[in-house]
Parts: C-alpha cells; sequence; structure tokens
C-alpha cells in the first residue's frame, strides 16, 4: 500500500514530449524548486536507454521529499510546454478504502 501521510514519499512521474525534453526538464527543475522541492527530476532510464511510453514519451521522475500543496503543483506542471502528464491524480475520489491486516480503514479527503 502506497499510504503516506504526505505526498512526496514515492518519486513523482512527469511524462513529456520527447522533442526539447531537456528545456522541458529545466522548466520542470525550475517549477519543483518553485515548490521547494530541491531534488532534480531525472529521465527514466532502462539498461538500453531512455524509457520511452507507448505515444514515444519520456518520463522524469521527481523524487520529492514532501509535496505541500500537490494542486498547485499540478497546475504548474501543466503549464510548462511539452509536459504531458504528471502523477498527480487530484480530485478523482471521495474516499479510499484501505484494507489493513486488522480490518477496513476509509480515508476522506
Amino acid at each position: 500500500a502506497k499510504v503516506v501521510p504526505v505526498l512526496g514519499a514515492f518519486a513523482l512521474p512527469i511524462e513529456v514530449v520527447a522533442f526539447g525534453y531537456k528545456t522541458t526538464g529545466n522548466r520542470i527543475a525550475d517549477v519543483l524548486l518553485d515548490h521547494d522541492i530541491q531534488m532534480p527530476a531525472r529521465v527514466r532510464q532502462a539498461d538500453r536507454g531512455l524509457v520511452r511510453t507507448d505515444g514515444g514519451n519520456l518520463i522524469y521522475d521527481a523524487k520529492c521529499e514532501a509535496i505541500h500543496d500537490p494542486v498547485r503543483l499540478a497546475d504548474d506542471l501543466k503549464l510548462i510546454t511539452g509536459v504531458v502528464e504528471h502523477g498527480l491524480f487530484l480530485d478523482l475520489a471521495d474516499e479510499a478504502i484501505i484494507g489493513l491486516d486488522s480490518g477496513v480503514d476509509v480515508l476522506h479527503p
């Protein structure tokens, strides 16, 4: 399970268009810095080179210690030319049902 008290415990994936990905990466780093996230994003790689999505895009993994304002971060990332999508899935559910060894926990925003 990925239940954490503050977002940022896991790398935040950011999908970008391959053309100009280094410039896009610089813009992503600027936005992360604006959000007090010091760790720069890195392009996801595998043994044979850069990892590509089905659409031919690349993935930056931003290792954030904490995301304090996920809504503003999501909006700021989407404003960057070349960013296709990010892993902040906001406002998709009214509750989360978490299975625990001791039973079930229901979380509300």
